[in-house]
C-alpha cells in the first residue's frame, strides 16, 4: 500500500509541522504550563516578552522553547538580585 498524501492545495493545521528541537503549543497548552490565565498571557504577548506566531486572525501559538525561556529567564535564586 502506498501511503495517502494531502493535495497540495490543502489547508496544514500547524500544530502538526515538526520543528526540530520546538514543540508549537496552543494559548491554552502555554497557560497550563506557565499557570496563568489567558489573560495574562496576552499581556505577556503585548509587552514582548513572548514571541508567538499568529495563524489566521485568532489563532496565536508558541514554541515551547520560548515558554521554557521565558520561565528561565524569571527564575530567581534566593539571595539573588532581580535588578539585572
Amino acid at each position: 500500500m502506498t501511503p495517502t498524501t494531502a493535495p497540495p492545495d490543502a489547508p496544514i493545521d500547524p500544530l502538526s509541522i515538526d520543528i526540530p528541537g520546538s514543540e508549537l503549543m496552543t494559548e491554552k497548552e502555554t497557560a497550563a504550563l506557565l499557570r496563568c490565565s489567558l489573560r495574562h498571557l496576552a499581556n505577556l504577548r503585548a509587552r514582548g516578552d513572548l514571541p508567538y506566531f499568529r495563524v489566521g486572525e485568532r489563532r496565536v501559538i508558541y514554541l515551547r522553547r520560548d515558554v521554557l525561556r521565558l520561565l528561565d529567564r524569571a527564575y530567581v535564586k534566593k539571595g539573588a538580585s532581580n535588578d539585572a
